[in-house]
């Protein structure tokens, strides 16, 4: 029943009886509990008095209780942004719960909480409402040092750092990194960055340690023709050790034609250097050739004799030299140049130096042979001929009395074929012959 109740003053028999009721209602509050008596018929009979009481509603206990969420730092929060549990409620108040949080985008804790609805049956609860926690976690970023590159023994390059990640508009962290090369390693890297909002990681870059340049330079060479390629020497163009010698030569060799012919460097060797080389020259000059003219001699009014000359050194000539003098078979006696010319000897350059023709005044010695002629000098000479050419008025030898080829005396009308040697006026030798008559000279 709604509830009891106490009938005073009724008597028995009649069998009063109570039915209780209360105002209707379901909130929380108080209703009043009303008696309805019977049976009717017997109620007339008393002079009753009804009495009321209260019928109380209070809260029923109930409470929400959402569940943890949260995000990364920078990202939107999730939707809805978390669940809960609703406890004590009954089904058909519809009660629901909407879930918020404090505000705030910075990592860190953040209280969930629960708005309950509709308003309207809420107060008919004692409602618990629990709490729970957003967290905003740190979000990744990634700084990543640059590539770098520099010259063996040089300086070290800078490094920057680059970022990804960053989010919300951010451009920067709390506390940079510093970022740095190391030679050994060839690695570069950037270190000691913090911020609360991020959690960083690093990726290293590459560092390039490029070859040095180092130039080697053959030195310029020169030589002879024929000669034996001299020892190639090189420069080179930075104050180093070399681990390995560089080996110079070239394509010349003795037999070479005068020319120009590269000198080239090669295979030398040092860590951390990138070796180039330059050619130098080797420069194959004519060698030097003397032709010099042989000293000849002969008598005057003689023929030339075969000129020659000697070369030094020995050689082939691709052209013999000419030889001559100005010396004619008229010319007097004295000295006269023999030069020689016109020699061709590949790979040389030739220098001549003159000989000497020398003709002399030596009288030739004299062979009878048949009568009236005698051989002058190797020559024959007939009467009233002059050798060489030249003429003079000639003095008058004393002439010998010969004997005849018959062993007669000469008649009186010829005289033995003299050979008579003249003193030219002009200094030159000739030869004059001469048959004498008596009274008479015929030349």
């Amino acid at each position: 029943p709604l509830t009891t109740g106490t009938l005073n003053g009724f008597l028995a028999g009649d069998n009063v009886t109570a039915t209780y009721s209360r105002v209707a209602g379901e909130n929380v509050g108080p209703y009043t509990i009303s008696a309805t008596l019977a049976p009717v018929g017997v109620l007339a009979n008393y002079n009753i008095t009804y009495n009321t009481a209260t019928f109380t509603i209070t809260q029923k206990a109930a409470s929400v209780t959402p569940n943890a969420s949260g995000k990364v730092y920078g990202t939107a929060d999730p939707n809805p942004l978390t669940t809960g549990t609703l406890n004590g409620f009954l089904a058909g108040d519809n009660v629901t719960a909407t879930y918020s949080r404090v505000a705030g985008e910075n990592v860190g804790p953040y209280t969930i909480s629960a708005t309950l609805a509709p308003v309207g049956v809420l107060a008919n609860y004692n409602i618990t409402y629990n709490t729970a926690i957003f967290t905003i976690g740190k979000s990744s970023l990634v700084i990543t040092a640059s590539d770098g590159a520099m010259v063996f023994g040089g300086s070290l390059p800078t490094i920057t750092a680059s970022y990804s990640g960053y989010v919300n508009g951010d451009t920067a962290l709390a506390t940079p990194p510093v970022c740095s090369a190391n030679a050994a390693t060839h690695v570069t890297s950037c270190s000691g960055a913090a911020d609360p909002d991020y959690t960083i990681t690093y990726v290293p870059g590459v560092l390039t340690v490029n070859d040095a340049a180092l130039v080697i330079t053959a030195n310029d060479q020169s030589r002879a023709f024929g000669a034996a390629n001299p020892s190639f020497t090189f420069v080179v163009d930075l104050s180093v050790t070399l681990t390995t010698q560089p080996t110079c030569s070239t394509t010349a060799t003795a037999t070479s034609p005068v020319g120009t012919y590269p000198i080239t460097c090669k295979n030398a060797a040092l860590a951390g250097y990138g070796i180039n080389y330059v050619a130098g020259t080797l420069t194959v000059n004519p060698a030097a050739l003397t032709v010099t003219a042989n000293d000849k001699t002969r008598v005057v009014g003689a023929a030339d004799p075969a000129f020659t000359y000697t070369a030094n050194p020995s050689v082939t000539f691709t052209t013999a030299p000419v030889c001559t003098s100005t010396a004619t078979a008229s010319s007097p006696v004295g000295t006269y140049p023999i030069t020689c010319t016109g020699a061709v000897a590949a790979g040389y350059t030739i220098s001549y130096v003159a000989g000497t023709l020398t003709i002399s005044a030596t009288p030739p010695s004299a062979t009878p042979t048949a009568a009236g002629t005698e051989i002058v000098g190797g020559a024959t000479a007939t009467p009233t001929q002059v050798v060489a050419g030249a003429t003079s008025t000639p003095a008058r030898a004393a002439t010998p009395p010969v004997t005849s080829s018959n062993g007669n005396s000469p008649t009186n009308d010829s005289l033995p074929l003299m050979i008579i040697l003249i003193a030219l006026a002009f200094g030159g030798l000739g030869l004059l012959a001469v048959q004498a008559q008596r009274g008479t000279i015929r030349r």
